[in-house]
C-alpha cells in the first residue's frame, strides 16, 4: 500500500493538534522511568487524538511474537474487552495478521473503510467488532533508533469518519515519539534491573562472608531469587554424599507443606539437573505431571519449573529450583542470572561445608591436645601416687576462682591448662628426689626447686601451650619476692600464677603428704590469711576466701 505522506499528501490537521505532540513528548520524557506508565500514556493519547480504540503491541525479546503492552478505548468496557482478548491470544510476527505485517514491513497500514474480510484478522477478535463496530483502521510501526520495536493500531467508529493520509502522518509522528519514550523507558528498566541484580549478588556475597549459619544464607538467597526473578516459589536441595539423596534444605513460597524432603539423583527435573549437570527449564508443565506428583506439588498449580545444579569446584552440591504458577518463558538474560544465582548458592554451600569441616577438625585437634595433657597428668600421678588427685582438684578450684574474678574466654582456658600442667616440670626430677619419704638435702631441694624451669623448657617449645606457661613457671613465686625461681615480687608475678599459688598451698596443706599429716580446714584458712601480703597477693586472698563452697568455713 502506498504511503500517502510520501506521495505528497497535504497535512490538514489543526495547528493545536500538532502542538499537542510537543506536550506528548514532554509527558513521555517525564514518564520514562516507568515503562508501564509510558505505554498506558501512549494508548490513551492515541485515542484522544486519533481514534476510538488503541492497542500497543511490542516485539518479544526473541522477535517472534507481538505482545500486547497497553490498550485503551473510549468506553471502559471496550478497554476491558480488548485487554482480555489480546491477553489470551498469541500474535506471531510471521503470521498473516495485519499487526505482524506492519511490523515486518515497517510500513503503515491505512484502511479508510473497513469490513470484516478486508484484512487477515483472527477470529478471536470478532467479539470486538460485534460489540464495537470499527469502520476504519490505521496501524503504524513503532520505530526507535533504527529498528522496529512494535505496532501501534487504532480504530474509528463510522460516525467519526474514515481515517485519512493526514491521520496516518499524525499517528506516525505520535508513534515515533512514543517509540523513543518506550525505548528510553526500556533502557531505564533494564538498567534498574541490572542494578537490582548486582545489589542482589552483593547482598548474597555479604551474607556468605558474614554469616556462619547456612540456613540464614539460604534464606537470603531464596528471598533474592524469588524477588529478582519474579517467581512464586523456590527451594534449595542439598546432595547428601552418604545417602546419595537430594534433601530439601530451605523453601520459599509454597501454599501447602512444601515439596517432598528427599529425592533420588536422576528423579524428576531437579534430579535430572544434578545428574546431567545442566539447567533444566520446563516452560509448560503438563497438568498431570508425574514430576510434580512425586514431589507432592501437584496441588500447587505450578505451570513452569526451572532447575539449576549447584556446582562448586567441580563437585555437585545440590540444586536450586524455581516454580511459577503462570506460564513463564524467560529470556536468555533471565536464565543467565538464574545460573549466576545458582553459582552463588553453590559457593555459599561450599563455604559453609568448609567452615564446618574446619570447625570439626579444630575441635578434634583441641580435644587431642587436651587428651594429651590429661595423659601427661595421669603419667605424673602414676609416678607420684602420694599427690594423686591433686592436679584435678587444683584445676577445678582455679577455674572457680578465675570465674569469680570475671576471667572468661581464652584467658580462662589458659588458667585451666596452666593449672593442669603446674607440676609438669617434676617429670624431669629424678625418682630418688621426687619420691623420697624423708627430708631433702640442700642439693636435692635445689633440684626440686628447678621444676618450674623444667616446665618452661618443656612447654615453651609447644606454641599451643605458651600462653599457659604463667602458672607452671611462676606458681612458686611469692608476693614479697621470697619465692623461686626468679624471685619476682608483687604484680611482677603474672595474675594467673598469683591466683593459683593460694590454691596450690591450700590443697597441699589439706591432704596427707609422706612427711606430714593433713592440716585441719580452719588451720589452713588461718594460714592463708596470715600469709596475705607475704606469700600471697592480698586481693587474691580476699577473693579466694569469698568463693563458695569455702565461704561458710572461712567465715567461721
Amino acid at each position: 500500500m502506498a504511503d500517502p505522506v510520501a506521495d505528497g499528501a497535504s497535512v490538514k490537521r489543526s495547528g493545536p493538534e500538532w502542538a499537542s505532540l510537543a506536550e506528548v513528548s514532554t509527558a513521555l520524557a517525564e514518564a520514562t522511568q516507568d515503562l508501564a506508565t509510558v505505554l498506558e500514556l501512549v494508548a490513551r493519547l492515541a485515542v484522544e487524538l486519533v481514534g476510538d480504540g488503541c492497542v500497543v503491541l511490542l516485539a518479544s525479546d526473541d522477535d517472534l511474537a507481538l505482545v500486547p503492552a497497553a490498550v485503551h478505548h473510549r468506553d471502559p468496557d471496550g478497554t476491558s474487552l480488548i485487554r482480555e482478548l489480546f491477553a489470551s491470544t498469541t500474535i506471531l510476527i510471521a503470521d498473516e495478521d495485519f499487526f505482524g505485517q506492519v511490523f515486518r514491513t515497517g510500513q503503515p497500514l491505512l484502511v479508510p473503510s473497513f469490513t470484516l474480510g478486508d484484512l487477515p484478522i483472527r477470529a478471536e477478535f470478532d467479539a470486538i467488532f460485534e460489540r464495537f463496530p470499527i469502520h476504519s483502521i490505521l496501524a503504524v510501526p513503532l520505530r526507535a533508533r533504527g529498528r522496529t520495536i512494535g505496532t501501534l493500531a487504532v480504530g474509528r467508529h463510522s460516525e467519526d469518519g474514515p481515517y485519512t493520509p493526514d491521520d496516518q502522518c499524525f499517528l506516525q509522528e505520535l508513534a515515533d515519539r512514543a517509540a523513543l519514550g518506550i525505548a528510553n523507558a526500556r533502557l531505564f528498566v533494564d538498567a534498574e534491573r541490572r542494578v537490582r541484580r548486582l545489589a542482589a549478588l552483593r547482598a548474597i556475597d555479604m551474607v556468605i562472608t558474614s554469616s556462619l549459619d547456612l540456613r540464614v544464607t539460604l534464606d537470603v538467597i531464596l528471598d533474592r531469587v524469588t524477588t529478582e526473578l519474579g517467581v512464586d516459589a523456590a527451594t534449595v536441595l542439598l546432595f547428601n554424599p552418604y545417602t546419595q539423596l537430594l534433601e530439601v534444605a530451605r523453601t520459599r513460597g509454597f501454599h501447602g507443606r512444601g515439596p517432598a524432603k528427599r529425592l533420588h539423583v536422576g528423579e524428576g527435573f531437579a534430579g535430572r539437573a544434578v545428574l546431567e549437570r545442566r539447567t533444566v527449564s520446563v516452560v509448560d508443565l503438563p497438568g498431570d505431571s508425574d514430576a510434580m506428583a512425586v514431589r507432592r506439588l501437584d496441588s500447587e498449580g505450578f505451570r513452569s519449573h526451572f532447575c539449576a545444579p549447584l556446582v562448586a569446584k567441580g563437585i555437585v552440591k545440590g540444586v536450586l529450583e524455581l516454580f511459577h504458577r503462570r506460564r513463564l518463558d524467560p529470556d536468555p538474560e533471565w536464565l543467565e542470572f538464574f545460573e549466576t544465582l545458582a553459582g552463588q548458592t553453590a559457593i555459599a554451600v561450599d563455604s559453609a561445608e568448609m567452615f564446618e569441616r574446619l570447625n570439626r577438625a579444630n575441635a578434634e585437634l583441641l580435644a587431642a591436645y587436651d587428651q594429651t595433657l590429661e595423659g601427661w597428668v595421669r603419667a605424673l600421678d602414676l609416678r607420684d601416687r602420694e599427690t594423686e588427685g591433686h592436679t584435678e582438684r587444683v584445676t577445678e578450684m582455679s577455674v572457680v576462682l578465675a570465674q569469680a574474678l570475671d576471667i572468661t574466654g581464652e584467658e580462662l582456658l589458659q588458667v585451666q591448662r596452666g593449672a593442669r600442667l603446674h607440676d609438669i616440670g617434676k617429670m624431669a626430677v629424678p625418682d630418688g628426689i621426687l619420691l623420697k619419704p624423708g627430708q631433702l638435702t640442700d642439693d636435692e631441694r635445689e633440684t626440686m626447686a628447678r621444676h618450674p624451669v623444667f616446665a618452661k623448657e618443656m612447654l615453651s617449645g609447644v606454641p599451643f601451650l605458651r600462653s599457659a606457661l604463667d602458672i607452671p613457671y611462676c606458681h612458686h613465686e611469692h608476693w614479697d619476692g621470697s619465692g623461686y625461681p626468679r624471685h619476682l615480687r608483687g604484680e611482677e608475678i603474672p595474675s594467673a600464677a598469683r591466683l593459683f599459688t593460694i590454691i596450690d598451698v591450700w590443697d597441699a596443706l589439706s591432704y596427707d603428704r609422706p612427711y606430714r599429716r593433713a592440716w585441719p580446714r580452719q588451720q589452713v584458712i588461718d594460714y592463708v590469711r596470715d600469709q596475705s601480703g607475704a606469700l600471697f597477693d592480698p586481693q587474691m586472698v580476699e577473693a579466694f576466701l569469698d568463693v563458695a563452697p569455702y565461704r561458710s568455713v572461712a567465715a567461721g
